[in-house]
């Protein structure tokens, strides 16, 4: 009898589906740099992708400020902020912008996706190498 229940089960969930009904987020893989107006790389800060929908995708520079991510499709905001101060899984706008206060490596204008100024498309297969200038 619990053969057949089980059976049972298993064909209703075929049938009916036995997922939460969320889709999967697609994603973009993007790469790119982040540099000072002068030119000059800054590594060890966090890139923080924030897409019209979906989840926030965070990453970090490496030394050269080169960094790879797997970012969900269409127009993001993007904040850049400083490594040390940003260790919280709250990557929230508000949380980054108060992160920045008293760091000196990137303009805290750059830590919130309100007053960077700066977006990215991110498309399904990325050809180009995105390049973010910050103060």
């Amino acid at each position: 009898m619990s053969i057949r229940l089980f059976v049972v089960i298993v064909v209703a969930c075929g049938l009916v589906g036995c997922s939460s009904g969320t889709k999967p987020i697609k994603t973009g893989s993007l790469t790119g740099e982040v540099k000072r107006m002068s030119g000059d790389p800054i590594g060890k800060v966090k890139v923080v992708f924030y897409p019209k929908s979906g989840p926030t995708a965070v990453t970090t520079t490496d030394d050269a400020g080169k960094f790879k991510a797997d970012v969900p499709l269409g127009e993001c905001r993007v904040a850049v902020v400083s490594g040390g101060e940003a260790k919280s899984s709250d990557m929230s706008p508000e949380a980054t912008a108060k992160a920045a206060e008293g760091d000196a490596r990137v303009d805290p204008q750059f830590a919130s996706p309100e007053s960077s100024g700066l977006t990215v498309k991110v498309e399904p297969k990325q050809a180009e190498k995105v390049v973010f200038i910050v103060k």
